[in-house]
């Protein structure tokens, strides 16, 4: 894949992992990561499944959205990582909703054996998943 089509499609695949976490997919969202992947401390998908399930309100039932902006891929080598804002609504009650939470996460993907991208790693800043924000 060339630099423009990579990027492009790390976008993509940030945007559905925040599109599946609303839906709380979790297996769906899983599935984008690479089998030996780390969502911070997490390793491995059996332990990436777990630390989105204890971490996540829209998967306890707490409706949410999650808008990304400052969307930064670049490629390195064979990698692609990507920088980006997320900001994290809770859509309880009537609206307008507040932002509950404001993170500076940074991605890492590389190509699997059919050509598509997973996740490698996953950092967030300022967030403990054991402990919440």
């Amino acid at each position: 894949m060339e630099e423009l089509a990579l990027r492009g499609a790390a976008h993509r695949l940030v945007a559905e992992l925040f599109a599946r976490l609303d839906r709380a997919d979790v297996e769906g969202m899983v599935e984008l990561y690479a089998e030996d992947a780390t969502l911070e401390g997490a390793e491995g998908k059996d332990a990436i499944r777990q630390a989105i399930r204890d971490s996540s309100g829209a998967v306890r039932g707490t409706p949410t959205a999650h808008v990304l902006s400052n969307v930064r891929a670049t490629v390195i080598d064979d990698r692609v990582v990507v920088d980006y804002t997320v900001v994290g609504y809770v859509l309880e009650g009537p609206g307008p909703y507040a932002a509950n939470v404001i993170l500076n996460q940074r991605q890492v993907h590389s190509q699997s054996s059919d050509g598509s991208l997973r996740i490698v790693e996953h950092r967030v800043e300022g967030y403990d998943l054991n402990k919440g924000v």
